[in-house]
């Protein structure tokens, strides 16, 4: 079983050459709310991780890293 690492949102908002501003009136969600799920201080649900990867236009997958049980 793999865990949650690192959030990867960032980094799929640069490739994307969007900003957090930009990204947040195309998602509805507040630049804040964009900020702490970046940092990890949101871990994102199902259904709305479904979401912004459909606006990324990328898999759930890619916005986290996975990483296995027990390592750091």
């Amino acid at each position: 079983m793999e865990r949650v690492g690192r959030c990867l949102l960032q980094r799929r908002l640069d490739e994307r050459k969007l900003s957090r501003r930009e990204f947040s009136q195309r998602t509805g969600l507040s630049e804040q709310r964009i900020s702490d799920i970046a940092r990890k201080r949101f871990v994102l649900t199902l259904p709305n991780a479904r979401f912004i990867a459909q606006v990324l236009g990328c898999t759930i997958d890619d916005l986290y890293e996975w990483l296995p049980s027990g390592e750091d």
